[in-house]
């Protein structure tokens, strides 16, 4: 990424939104499961952004979140929905997240670059002009997906359009969204918006 009060300010961010997610987690029961494995992305993507580097070793972060997506993938198989839903977003954000771990979004270190502290342990190289192709097509791929998903999660947050009825227009309330569930959301397209930035930086 760039300068360092960019990374802090995103480091922020991610910070905030897991914080979001703990509270869901704490106040939704039944939700409680994604709520926390959202919360971890979150904490997460905070390290990965923070420009003093990274307190989570990349091979520890991604067995964490390798098990994290093999939970919510056999519970998805389990119920045999196996589509574009929530449930299917929380076994690609976990797989993200592991990808993000082992392989860093930035140039490999040589004796004239200077290496992103926020990934100094890490080895490989993705994208930034000197990667595999194939993993700057699955970056500039995981892009769109966070990108479009963040599109259909802010659709929620916007109101109905009016419609026309008889003699004028007439408004159509849309469902209204509690204070806490607009928070929610938000945090989800905070979280994608997020992801998406690391991985485009990668292409």
């Amino acid at each position: 990424m760039g300068s360092t009060w960019v990374n802090a300010l995103l480091a922020g961010i991610g910070l905030g939104a897991g914080a979001v997610f703990l509270l869901a987690a704490a106040r939704r029961p039944a939700q409680r499961p994604g709520c926390l494995a959202h919360a971890l992305m979150g904490l997460g993507m905070a390290g990965m952004f923070s420009p003093w580097g990274d307190p989570v070793p990349p091979v520890a972060g991604a067995l964490v979140f390798v098990v994290v997506a093999a939970w919510f993938a056999a519970a998805l198989l389990r119920t045999g929905r196996v589509g574009l839903t929530e449930s299917t977003h929380l076994v690609v954000g976990p797989a993200a997240m592991v990808l993000m771990y082992l392989v860093p979004m930035g140039h490999a270190p040589t004796d004239t670059t200077v290496v992103d502290p926020a990934h100094a342990g890490h080895t490989m190289t993705m994208g930034g002009g000197g990667g595999s192709p194939w993993l700057s097509a699955v970056a500039l791929g995981l892009t769109g997906y966070f990108v479009w998903y963040a599109w259909i999660l802010a659709g929620r947050l916007r109101p109905a359009a009016p419609t026309a009825s008889g003699g004028g227009t007439v408004a159509v309330a849309a469902p209204a969204l509690a204070t806490g569930t607009r928070i929610v959301v938000g945090a989800h397209v905070v979280m994608c918006g997020l992801m998406a930035v690391m991985f485009l930086g990668s292409v």
